[in-house]
């Protein structure tokens, strides 16, 4: 375990070592344990671990998404970047598209905005999770909590 510790810290110098500890003493033991597996049976490599765990940290996927794929990466030996790329798992951060799915979101939904102009603040949570659905899940949910929070305030 620390042999594969102390590779996957080289193989990428940019990430936590705590992110790796966990990633590694969580999902990937899990993964490991079902599977009947140890540590020095592991098929993932170091260097494709750490290229998962490298989507999570700079937001191109959630780690929700990043436990799906490491389970899929451990079952096919695929990397990270072509199963994002093969299911559309790709993490939605570009600030003007999240923009204008809170604007769709408001736009349905003048009763709720009203609502929580009139002092029901806890429907901001509701509206979040209408634009997290017309995402498809897949909208960083920090961008999206940013842009709904800016345009409550502008309707104020």
């Amino acid at each position: 375990m620390a042999e594969y510790f102390e590779a996957s810290l080289k193989s990428s110098l940019d990430l936590p070592p705590r992110t790796i500890v966990n990633w590694m003493l969580t999902d990937l033991a899990a993964w490991l344990n079902q599977a009947g597996r140890s540590f020095s049976d592991n098929p993932l490599k170091p260097k494709k671990f750490t290229e998962l765990l490298v989507m999570v940290e700079d937001g191109t996927i959630n780690q929700t998404t990043g436990k799906t794929i490491l389970a899929e990466m451990l079952e096919s030996g695929k990397s990270a970047a072509k199963i994002v790329e093969a299911s559309g798992m790709r993490q939605i951060s570009d600030s003007d598209a999240v923009a204008e799915m809170v604007q769709n979101v408001v736009d349905r939904h003048p009763e709720e905005v009203r609502a929580y102009h009139s002092g029901k603040e806890n429907i901001a949570h509701w509206l979040f999770g209408q634009v997290m659905k017309e995402a498809g899940g897949k909208a960083n949910p920090q961008v999206v909590r940013k842009k709904l929070q800016e345009k409550l305030n502008q309707k104020k």
